[in-house]
């Protein structure tokens, strides 16, 4: 030992110039550290850290594991979550077909009031209302049959100047009341359409009465809306005939070509509506939708050639004839009226003016009252911009299939007992025409008329079975307020349509569809939980990581 105890020996020599030399102690160390990094050796913490033990290798895979099961738990809650929004979206729609099932009503009753002139004279303002019953089934067909109507006058109160609505509807609700069952009046609709004939009353009055109507259905009972009290020009009127006449024929769901076409005449305007062989331009043209049937009509209203308004029309046209060929003074001028029984004592009183007085002169000539009734119905031909104008300017089609004749039509071939054909009609006006004082008025004038409105303008043979005379097919009425009830129901079921998923084959196969939905995301929810899950292991005797995979737990 000499010195700071160094020890002298054979070794000495070795010890100082081997490994415990700077130099190669530094190559060690720096050897070292670039086999450590090779290795990927954890790094050593520093003196003073807290130490944490690294796990043994079980426990490391079982706190993987755990890691994996929560990971596993969390697609349960999110997979459980989708099960139970398919069940509750398949419920909803469920659901919602019961709601549409209750709601559309496989039988019920409806109401519907209609508010018109009745009385055909334009100094008269007096209206009149009628209440239509229906009762409805509708489970492998639809069945509508009428329970009942009943009219009732507006009353008008000259001295306030308005209508008394709410006594002049309070019997039709009664009515009304006596033959819808209590418990149903709730689930009842209740329609209030007014019509025509009312140009002749002011037309804020009606409007005014329009609303009173409302105010007063309102506490009705039934069930009734602001917007179910509404106008129906003659042109929908017109339709909605069409409407009554094919389902009481039960071609609404058939071939267009099985339809029957339906004219009609009112004590102001005419309609004809039928379904064309080529569609008719959009002025003429009417489309309705009835059960996912899509009906393109012709339909047109002839505004001032019903009955009443051609006969006063004639007249005046007769009138002016007979102003245009007298020569001289022209205070005393005598009309002559072919349409007017002889002996028949007319009212000139809308003829006179403040100069002078007009004489009329019947002559009961059904001949001649045929030809006039053809001229005034060709009035303006000359200004048609169609090669088929067969009344007036107005475009009409060939007449395909066959008719019903309703309205003045059929009420006039009934009162002279030819409803058979039109030329039955033509031997029973001239007839009638012919028998003097003892006839009534406008009956000569409505027979010739017809035919010249039906035969001579719109071409329909005079033999055969083309045209029939009647208000009614298969026993069912041919009413216009049938037709729009019908209508109207044909509109509700279509708009809860889209709510029936279930019913029927496609039904079936969509409900089919779903479950099989369901089922196959609860199998994956399940695969999911057995799928095998990576793990990352470190081996601490290669000094390495690597991956394997294991089962969830």
């Amino acid at each position: 030992m000499i010195g700071d105890g160094w020890e002298i020996g054979p070794h000495s020599s070795r010890r100082q110039s081997g490994v415990n030399s700077p130099r190669r102690l530094s190559r060690t160390l720096d050897a070292s550290r670039d086999f450590d990094s090779f290795m990927e050796f954890p790094k050593l913490l520093q003196r003073g850290a807290s130490l944490k033990v690294l796990s043994p290798a079980r426990y490391q895979q079982y706190s993987n594991a755990q890691n994996v099961r929560s990971t596993c738990q969390k697609t349960a809650w999110m997979s459980l979550g989708l099960c139970l929004s398919s069940l509750l979206l398949l419920y909803f729609l469920l659901l919602r077909r019961s709601q549409y099932v209750s709601h559309r009503q496989s039988k019920g009753y409806g109401v519907i009031i209609d508010i018109g002139q009745r009385q055909q004279s334009q100094y008269s303002s007096n209206i009149e209302a009628r209440v239509h019953i229906f009762t409805f089934e509708d489970t492998n067909a639809l069945t509508v049959k009428v329970l009942g109507e009943k009219p009732s006058r507006v009353l008008f109160d000259e001295s306030s100047g308005e209508y008394d609505a709410s006594t002049s509807f309070g019997e039709l609700l009664v009515f009304a009341k006596e033959l819808v069952p209590e418990l149903e009046r709730l689930q009842t609709r209740l329609y209030v359409l007014g019509t025509g004939g009312l140009q002749w009353a002011p037309i804020a009055k009606w409007f005014e009465l329009l609303q009173q109507c409302r105010n007063v259905f309102r506490e009705s009972g039934f069930q009734f809306h602001d917007d179910w009290a509404l106008v129906v020009n003659g042109r929908d009127q017109g339709v909605y005939e069409w409407v009554a006449a094919n389902y009481a024929h039960d071609t609404l769901k058939s071939d267009s070509a099985d339809t029957i076409g339906v004219l009609s005449l009112g004590s102001e305007s005419a309609q004809v509506t039928f379904i064309a062989e080529v569609t008719p331009p959009p002025a003429y043209l009417y489309k309705i939708e009835l059960w996912g049937t899509t009906h393109e009509l012709y339909s047109y209203n002839f505004e001032k050639l019903g009955l009443e308004s051609a006969s006063d029309g004639l007249l005046k046209l007769l009138h002016a004839k007979e102003v245009a060929s007298s020569v001289g003074p022209t205070d005393n001028i005598v009309v002559v009226d072919p349409c007017q029984p002889t002996g028949f004592e007319a009212d000139a009183n809308y003829l006179k003016t403040p100069a002078r007085d007009f004489l009329i002169m019947p002559t009961g000539n059904f001949t001649a009252c045929r030809a006039e009734s053809h001229a005034l119905l060709h009035q303006g031909r000359d200004a048609c911009l169609d090669s088929n104008c067969p009344i007036e300017t107005t475009f009409v089609p060939d007449l395909r299939g066959n008719f019903i004749a309703t309205g003045y039509f059929y009420q006039t071939s009934k009162l002279l007992e030819a409803t058979g054909s039109l030329a039955e009609l033509v031997v029973a006006g001239e007839r009638y025409c012919s028998a003097g004082q003892n006839s009534k008025r406008n009956i000569c004038f409505s027979a010739a008329y017809i035919v010249a409105f039906l035969h001579d303008s719109l071409g329909l043979p005079d033999h055969g079975n083309k045209v029939l005379f009647t208000d009614s097919v298969n026993s069912v009425p041919v009413e216009w307020t049938l037709g729009f009830f019908i209508s109207r129901l044909s509109e509700d079921k279509a708009a809860y349509s889209p709510l029936i998923l279930f019913e029927g084959f496609f039904g079936i196969v969509l409900l089919f569809l779903g479950l099989l939905a369901t089922g196959s995301l609860i199998f994956w929810f399940v695969t999911r939980l057995r799928r095998p899950q990576h793990k990352t292991i470190y081996d601490l005797e290669k000094g390495r990581y690597f991956t394997t995979a294991a089962r969830g737990r």
